[in-house]
Order: structure tokens, then sequence, then C-alpha cells
């Protein structure tokens, strides 16, 4: 009969190379966030980070498919309006209010989703417009104009 266990003794520090294991983890997360599977992303990323808490590729990959932006990536700004001084009434997503005025500006983060954005004066009416996050990369310059009083939403992705 053949014994396959055997022991090992040893004294000291022992440690343990998980370099190879990590970079595996990290290629398959890669794949999966590419993939648009973000999910199973975000598990991978999470395994990395339960091996080596200080990897920043990991946590980066992590927010990224959880869609977390890290970046004030909406900038609001005032075209010309009825009157220079008048101040435009903002409100995003229901809850985060600002005033500002001609040539004044209001930068903002917004996760990966559908936002929206009102504007108003003490004259004019509501006006509503939604704008859309698609990645972590998006970001958006929106321009609250005279004409009609419109709201004009510019759209970049700065993962070029």
């Amino acid at each position: 009969m053949i014994n396959d266990k055997a022991s090992v003794s040893v004294s000291g520090t022992v440690s343990i190379d998980t370099k190879m294991q990590i970079k595996n983890l990290l290629e398959r997360a890669s794949r999966f966030e590419n993939e648009g599977d973000n999910g199973r992303a975000v598990e991978y990323y999470n395994r990395v980070l339960d091996m080596d808490p200080e990897n920043g590729e990991a946590a980066d990959g992590e927010r990224r498919s959880r869609g977390i932006v890290v970046f004030d990536n909406v900038a609001i700004t005032v075209g010309e309006t009825l009157k220079r001084s008048a101040a435009i009434y903002l409100i995003v997503d229901e809850n985060e209010k600002y005033s500002i005025r001609h040539g004044e500006a209001v930068s903002l983060r917004c996760n990966v989703g559908v936002h929206s954005l009102s504007a108003f004066t003490a004259l004019l009416p509501e006006r509503s417009e939604a704008f859309e996050i698609n990645t972590t990369y998006d970001e958006k310059e929106i321009i609250v104009e005279k004409n009609l009083f419109g709201i004009k939403i510019l759209v970049r992705n700065t993962d070029e």
C-alpha cells in the first residue's frame, strides 16, 4: 500500500507567490468587462482584491464594472440668457440643486446610467432633459441656452 500523504516541517516565514494567479484573474476580469458581463467582471476583480487589497488595477476595474465614476464628468454652463444677471435654477436627478448665471459653470459627478436635468428661471417654466452616461469614460457638456430656453447636451467619450 502506497501512502500518498506527506508532511514537511518548515521553520521561519513561508510566503506563497500569487502573481500568476492574480495575473490570470485580472485577465479573466478584463475579458468579462470587455464582453459587457459586468457582474462576472466585478466578481473576478474582487477575487484579486481579496488576495491583494492594494491592487490598483483590480480596484479601478471593479469601479468601472460597477459604473462608479471617480471624477467630475458633467459640466453644466449657461449660455446667453434672457438677462445676463438672471439666475437659472438647475435640478439634477431630482435632488441636487444649483443656481447659476451667465458665464458660470457647475461640475458634477454622475455614475453610469440615465440622469435627469431640469432648468427654470423665475420667469420661465421648467424644461427637462434626460442624459445618459454609458461608460465611466463618458463626459457630458451641457449648455443651457437662451434659444427657447433650451438645453443642449454635448457628449464626449474620453476612452480614445
